[in-house]
């Protein structure tokens, strides 16, 4: 039973990971792609270090 529960933690944290990177994604649009190539540059680095 908890295990099912963290798996639905796990997917609820997944999606609202992704509409805040979608979200960043439209900030960061405005000033300048150097800074979405940073945002992807840490995005890479907190993926290898997960």
């Amino acid at each position: 039973m908890m295990n099912k529960k963290g798996d639905q933690n796990t997917i609820l944290y997944s999606i609202i990971a992704g509409l805040l990177l979608l979200l960043a994604g439209y900030v960061i649009l405005g000033p300048g792609k150097a800074a979405l190539l940073r945002l992807f540059t840490r995005i890479q680095s907190i993926l290898r270090l997960g």
